[in-house]
């Protein structure tokens, strides 16, 4: 039943993308596949750029980069497959992206920076623990998507009913279930659609007197939240069919493969 239910649900998540890449592309195509997050919150941002063919890919690094914030070209620079430039960026940018290569043709995005999310973030010491408190105002009559992070830890979503919802049901070695992200999750505003809601997220470990703790709360794109959300059933869930078989992901390359997407940060620093 559970295998079912993860298939289900991954299935379901696709619907309704504008496109995506196919599971089995042709056996001597060579496409370039673009991948990255830009955030408003950084001022460094960062693609990698690999050569995809359908038994492998293989990192891209003689490729001549165009990148362009509201029409004003952006110098870049190159580590290896990784390729990076400076913006400020603020919602309502456009941010285009365009990738050559001799070998594998012309690739390109274009994409616009989102409104920034209404928030903020509270906490509480518990013993030797830290409870945080994350609140959102969301915006009436549209549909939102989110993210909320904590750097460097392991976050706890168990006591938030949405948040570990969302999160899904784990299973330990021990089979003992738990609700534990490495240190994000993403969610839909479907529960709390025009109206603030207020989350509880633990800790997993006890932070050391005198770090310090980012929380970072970002709108996203919706195909973000439908890319990280398959790639969530495919690490924690076991089944015993192939998903590769028919998974499609969310993607916006125009003349290539991959997904690049924009999102509006705020931070929030706690000084323990």
């Amino acid at each position: 039943m559970c295998n079912k239910i993860a298939i289900c649900l991954a299935a379901a998540l696709c619907i309704g993308c504008t496109a995506s890449i196919p599971a089995d592309p042709p056996a001597d195509a060579c496409r370039l596949f673009l991948a990255g997050c830009i955030s408003s919150a950084d001022t460094r941002h960062s693609v990698q750029i690999r050569y995809s063919y359908q038994d492998r890919t293989e990192p891209a690094t003689d490729v001549v980069l165009k990148c362009f914030v509201n029409g004003s070209e952006k110098a870049w620079s190159r580590e290896w497959f990784t390729y990076s430039f400076d913006a400020d960026l603020k919602p309502g940018d456009t941010v285009r992206i365009e990738a050559h290569s001799s070998s594998a043709g012309t690739a390109s995005v274009e994409i616009t920076v989102p409104e920034k999310p209404v928030c903020g973030n509270d906490w509480k010491k518990r013993g030797g623990y830290v409870d945080l408190y994350p609140w959102i105002q969301d915006s009436p009559e549209t549909e939102d998507y989110y993210r909320i992070e904590v750097n460097p830890q392991e976050i706890d979503l168990s006591r938030d009913p949405l948040l570990s919802a969302s999160a899904g049901e784990k299973t330990s070695y021990n089979s003992m279930r738990y609700y534990v992200m490495d240190n994000g999750t993403s969610f839909s505003d479907a529960c709390f659609s025009g109206r603030r809601q207020d989350f509880v997220i633990g800790l997993v470990n006890k932070p050391v007197p005198g770090s310090i703790i980012k929380v970072r709360i970002s709108r996203i794109e919706r195909s973000e939240y439908i890319h990280g959300s398959i790639l969530l059933l495919e690490r924690y869930l076991t089944t015993d069919h192939d998903y590769y078989g028919f998974q499609m992901l969310p993607e916006n390359i125009s003349g290539g493969m991959g997904l690049v997407t924009a999102v509006t940060s705020e931070d929030f620093k706690i000084e323990l």
